[in-house]
C-alpha cells in the first residue's frame, strides 16, 4: 500500500469527502483500505486510514489510571486519533484533578466523610416515604441502592432503587 500517497490524499482533502474521493479516484487504494479494515477489525475507514498512516497493527492501550479501566479508547477522528484514556479512567483522572473543588481537603472536610449519613440522619427519607404513603422496610444505603417499601394503605411491597422512587414519584393506591 502506498502510505505516502494516502497521507497526501488525506492532507489535501477537507471534510467528509475523503472516502468518496478514495472510492472514485483511487479505487485500488480504497479496496486495500477496506481489506485492511476487515483484517484488523477497525470500526471505520477513517480509523483504518489512521492505523495505516501511523503504522499501527492494534488499538492503543489505555494507561489504566483506574482499577475499573475498560481499556477501550474512543477514536475521535482521522486528524486527532484516539482519546488519551478510556471513559472510566478519564472520570477518575478528572475527579482526582486539583482543579476539581471536591479534591481539595478543606472541601472534603466541610462535607464530612460520608455525605450519605447527612441524608440518612436528616429525616428526609422518612418524610418522602410518608408523603407517598410508604414505609421503608430496608436500610437506606445510598441513592443508587435498592430499597423495599411497603404501602401504608394496601400493604403491598415494592423493591426499587431509591433514586427511582424519589425522582419519579412512584406511588401506590392512588
Amino acid at each position: 500500500m502506498d502510505k505516502l500517497l494516502l497521507q497526501e490524499i488525506v492532507n489535501n482533502t477537507e471534510g467528509k469527502g475523503l472516502v468518496q474521493k478514495l472510492q472514485h479516484k483511487y479505487k485500488e487504494l480504497y479496496d486495500e483500505i477496506v481489506l485492511f479494515q476487515k483484517q484488523y477489525n477497525t470500526k471505520t475507514l477513517s480509523e483504518s486510514i489512521y492505523w495505516i498512516i501511523n503504522n499501527l497493527i492494534k488499538k492503543p492501550d489505555c494507561p489504566k489510571l483506574f482499577e475499573k479501566c475498560s481499556n477501550d479508547l474512543y477514536f475521535i477522528n482521522l486528524k486527532e486519533g484516539y482519546k488519551n484514556c478510556c471513559g472510566p479512567c478519564a472520570l477518575h483522572k478528572k475527579a482526582l484533578s486539583p482543579s476539581n473543588p471536591m479534591f481539595r481537603p478543606e472541601i472534603r472536610k466541610q462535607l464530612g466523610e460520608n455525605s450519605n449519613n447527612k441524608f440518612k440522619n436528616s429525616g428526609r427519607i422518612e418524610e418522602i416515604c410518608s408523603q407517598r404513603n410508604f414505609v421503608l422496610l430496608t436500610e437506606y444505603k445510598n441513592a443508587h441502592s435498592e430499597v423495599t417499601l411497603k404501602c401504608i394503605r394496601c400493604g403491598s411491597t415494592k423493591t426499587l432503587k431509591w433514586n427511582h422512587f424519589q425522582q419519579y414519584e412512584i406511588k401506590c393506591c392512588n
